[in-house]
Formats: structure tokens, sequence, C-alpha cells
């Protein structure tokens, strides 16, 4: 009698295990097993001011029909945990994803990237990839990955392959320059008036230089670095030209590499013009030059 109980808990503990394994092979065949193409457009970034000096990448994905008869969710990240980077060097930049309308998105329940909901059955889908603190970020090629996978809320085991994507985002070299005037004015143009010309006159103003780069000055005198009477252009006075504290030779074309003082914002360049001597000799009337300083940003 107690073979045969033995015999019986046998046959049952194998009926169990066999009805166990089906089901898996059940479930196994019910997954996403669609096809989906993700396009990163870096080249099509917009920057906003607005956002902390943000780019917003936009990512396109097509999705096949099989995707979208069985997902209601996309969930997307860097593949492991919410730090999420593109590198360049020793740079990088944190990236962080939003839906089409720049609303941020949901971080998933395992604490591995975030989830985008799919409201409507269609074959395009649309987010983006916000780069933070991209404004002001070292020029270069900057990579990274996106990791994504479809998946059912209903049926957690309905899921797609995971699918990593290599992209590319380039930030350029960029600078833009206004002169800070006495008395507040700003602009690109302004002119230096001395007044009744004396000996040892001198007028300070700066360079206000925004820039995510070193940038090179560029600086040439139409007089050579003399000031020509107008009515007799034999008659000069000469005067001296010093760029961020350093003399500039006006006689040639000169370039002057800055490198940049602010990792966030503007900084000034301090400019002097002063006039050494003028002799009780000299000419009356009036003196001029025209000085033009380009500005480039330094790859």
């Amino acid at each position: 009698m107690r073979s045969l109980i033995a015999g019986l808990l046998s046959v049952l503990c194998v009926t169990v295990a066999v009805a166990q394994e089906a089901g898996d092979d059940h479930r196994a065949a019910l997954q996403c097993d669609g096809h989906w193409t993700a396009q990163i457009q870096g080249k099509a970034a917009e920057f906003s001011a607005l956002h902390g000096g943000s780019a917003w990448i936009p990512v396109e994905l097509q999705l096949d029909q099989t995707l979208i008869d069985c997902a209601d969710q996309l969930h997307i990240g860097p593949g492991t945990g919410t730090s999420w980077y593109i590198r360049h060097g020793m740079s990088r930049l944190r990236v962080e994803p939003y839906d089409q309308r720049r609303n941020a998105l949901m971080l998933g329940s395992e604490g591995n990237g975030w989830v985008l909901p799919l409201h409507e059955e269609r074959p395009q889908l649309m987010f983006w990839l916000r780069v933070l603190d991209a404004d002001y970020a070292t020029p270069g090629v900057y990579r990274g990955v996106l990791v994504s996978q479809f998946m059912n809320t209903q049926t957690p085991w309905l899921m797609s392959a995971q699918k990593n994507d290599v992209f590319e985002f380039v930030i350029e070299p960029r600078v833009s320059v206004q002169i800070d005037a006495p008395g507040g004015g700003t602009g690109s143009y302004y002119r230096v008036d001395f007044g009744s010309l004396r000996s040892g006159a001198f007028k300070d103003f700066n360079l206000v230089v925004d820039s995510n780069s070193d940038i090179q000055v560029f600086v040439t005198s139409e007089n050579q670095g003399v000031m020509r009477h107008i009515r007799e252009p034999s008659q000069t006075i000469p005067y001296r030209f010093r760029l961020n504290h350093r003399f500039v030779d006006l006689k040639n074309p000169s370039t002057t590499s800055i490198q940049r003082l602010r990792q966030r914002g503007t900084w000034r360049v301090p400019i002097r013009i002063d006039v050494p001597y003028v002799g009780k000799e000299q000419l009356a009337g009036e003196y001029s030059d025209l000085i033009t300083i380009d500005v480039f940003p330094q790859d």
C-alpha cells in the first residue's frame, strides 16, 4: 500500500512540471517579435535658451504592425539606470527623454530608463532627447546610445527584443561679440572721441564675448596705427592699441588668441587706446582712424 501511494505522488509531480513548461513555451510564442527603426536626428537639433541652453534632438521611430498590435509602451534609456550621457573625450552631457509635446517622461518601475506610453496605434512615433547645457559645451562630436524596448502593461511577458542605436551629436564652435562702451552703450560700432587731444590721453572700453570655445581676435587699422588729419593726410598722430592688457602692433594685421575665461555666459576683454605724445607744432584739426576687430571661434 505504501508503494502504491509513493508511485501516485511521483506521477502527480511530473504532471505539474510538464504543465509549467508548456506555459513558458506559450508565453515565449506570444512575445512582440516585431521590428522598428530609430532615426536620431542630431543634425536637426533645436537650441532653446528658455531651457538653460539645452539642445533638443528629435527621434522618429517606424513600427511594423506586430508591434502596433501588441505593445502599449516604449521603454527608452541608456540600458541600465537613469544616468544617461553622451561623451566627447573627457567631456560629457546629460540626456533626458521627453514626449512629442516636450513633457518629461516618467521613470520606469525598475529604475532602468523611462516609459513613453503609446496612446495611439500608429506606425510612426516621435519623441525628443534633451541634451542639457549644450549651449556652452566644449565643441566636438558627442556620441551616445539609445536603448529601446516595446512592452505591454497588461501582459508583462509581452515584450520586444532590446535594440541599441548609437548616435552622434555635433556641437560647433561659436562666438558673438559686441562693444561695451562707456556710459552703458553697447553695439558693434563705437566712436572713440578724445575731444581736445593731448599727450597721455586714453580711452578704455570692453569687447563683450559670448562663446563656447577659445577665440582668435583679428585687428586691423586703416592707417596702420596712426590718426590722420582729415584734410591734410600727411599730418599724423601715432597711438597705441592694447587688447587684453597686451600691445597690438597695428602696422600690420595682427591676430591674438584668447582663452575662454568663463565656462558659461559672457566675459569682457579689455581694450585701451592711448596717445603717448601730441607735439605743440601739430596741425590743428580733426584726426581719425578706423580699427576693425574680427573675432572667430577657435576649433
